[in-house]
């Protein structure tokens, strides 16, 4: 699960999961949440799910499947909610709000990251025992 918050006090959570053992079909819940500080001039608290379920092709490389959905299912979901809220904000006679752009690219490579990192310190110890 990814935690991110951005500098507006938009707290962005996703979980993208596997729904059979290929790897081809997922779902990808994406939660939003705004809590502007006290020294905000934002006029809106919002809190937002959306869930979508995806499906990879078989001609997409096996290899390829998790990044892609760990990438694009909450990307998909993420520019839909921005869109959303637009959409509700600008109807307002506040100032409106736009949440930041996002990519969760970063985000799956550190983890690839740290997964690795957390293999090579237990082959080393291993090692040393």
């Amino acid at each position: 699960e990814l935690k991110r918050s951005e500098n507006l006090g938009v707290e962005v959570s996703v979980s993208v999961d596997p729904l059979d053992k290929e790897n081809r079909r997922w779902r990808c819940e994406l939660t939003l949440d705004l809590k502007p500080d006290k020294d905000s001039d934002s006029a809106y608290t919002f809190h937002l799910v959306l869930v979508g379920f995806f499906y990879v092709l078989e001609d997409y490389p096996a290899s390829g499947v998790r990044l892609l959905a760990k990438t694009n299912c909450p990307a998909v979901l993420y520019s839909t909610a921005r869109e959303m809220l637009i959409t509700v904000v600008r109807r307002s006679p506040f100032t409106p709000v736009l949440i930041p752009s996002l990519t969760f690219l970063e985000v799956e490579e550190k983890k690839s990251q740290m997964k690795r990192a957390k293999r090579k310190q237990s082959s080393a110890k291993k090692v040393k025992e």
